[in-house]
């Protein structure tokens, strides 16, 4: 075996080496990012339910029998969905209900049936150590157009809602902002 061969040869393994060390790399993080998915699944999982039943909140219009519509406060809120319950499917309602407790923001559903009686209970965190979240409750009909720190159930459905949460919280709490729907 020549030299040119010889270095030819090494070149080769240098590049083959560099790729396993990559792909290496590449199989830590993803394995890194799964256990961190795990871990935070069931709280990412709930706040999209959070945003689905909140986009389905039930103006006072239609809650005929079942009191307060939409609540919103500085540190919690509450509203009623008809929104499909597969996991209670004997609701006529959901009450839910996020309130922060102890640096916890817990997702809390009421299945409720036409009388306003609990029959099941599901609560869970949406994110832990973030601190002090903030609800706010976006009024485009106010002059002007402005966000409050309360909503009464008087005041129907807000345009908007907002929970922020600071830097910190796990799982990382993006910005969320939703628009209920308006029509009923």
């Amino acid at each position: 075996m020549s030299l040119l061969e010889t270095m030819i040869a090494l070149a080769m393994m240098a590049l083959i080496a560099t790729a396993l060390a990559g792909t290496l790399q590449l199989s830590l993080r993803s394995h890194d990012r799964s256990m961190i998915l795990e871990e935070d699944g069931p709280a990412i999982a709930r706040r999209v339910q959070l945003r689905r039943w909140l986009t389905q909140a039930a103006p006072q219009t239609l809650v005929t029998s079942l009191p307060k519509a939409f609540e919103g406060k500085s540190r919690e809120m509450s509203f009623l969905t008809f929104a499909s319950t597969p996991f209670a499917p004997d609701a006529a309602a959901l009450r839910v209900t996020v309130v922060m407790n102890g640096g916890v923001l817990i997702l809390r559903a009421e299945a409720i049936d036409d009388d306003g009686d609990v029959l099941e209970t599901f609560d869970g965190p949406l994110a832990e150590d973030g601190g002090d979240a903030a609800f706010a409750y976006f009024d485009a009909d106010a002059e002007p157009p402005a966000w409050r720190a309360t909503w009464t159930a008087d005041d129907g459905i807000p345009d908007l809602v907002r929970i922020e949460i600071p830097e910190g919280s796990r799982p990382r709490w993006p910005e969320f902002t939703v628009r209920p729907d308006l029509g009923g």
